[in-house]
């Protein structure tokens, strides 16, 4: 895994072949969704805006999650980056004022072996410091 430019909102990126985790933070102005209803409604707003965005992206789900001790949706997802079909997992944090999200995105054929052996088991160690 190479750890690739960074430039903000962007927090990391690192790549291994055509498998992707990017960390990014937004710091937002009005008051993040906060409770079951309110991060249920924030998961069909991002639907919503995803296939806006991008009218060709294939959205499997959208699920509350709990990550690092900090509640937030996950966006399970199919389109495609840069002309190539990706299987996209974008997982978005809410925290003080900012909104983290963890973008893990691979060729579909090898998405599940990826997400196994590195995904799944970054999403686990994720740790957020440093946030108001």
């Amino acid at each position: 895994w190479t750890a690739l430019g960074r430039r903000r909102p962007l927090i990391t990126i690192v790549a291994s072949g055509d498998a992707v985790v990017a960390v990014w933070r937004y710091r937002r102005a009005r008051a993040l969704p906060g409770g079951e209803t309110q991060l249920a409604a924030a998961g069909q707003s991002l639907a919503t805006a995803t296939r806006r965005r991008d009218p060709g992206v294939q959205v499997i789900r959208t699920k509350i999650v709990s990550l690092a001790g900090t509640q937030g949706i996950e966006l399970d997802a199919i389109e495609r980056i840069r002309g190539a079909l990706r299987r996209v997992r974008s997982t978005h944090l809410y925290l003080g004022h900012s909104e983290i999200v963890l973008e893990e995105y691979s060729p579909l054929d090898v998405f599940h072996a990826v997400d196994h052996s590195v995904f799944s088991p970054l999403r686990r160690s994720l740790r957020i410091t440093g946030i108001g």
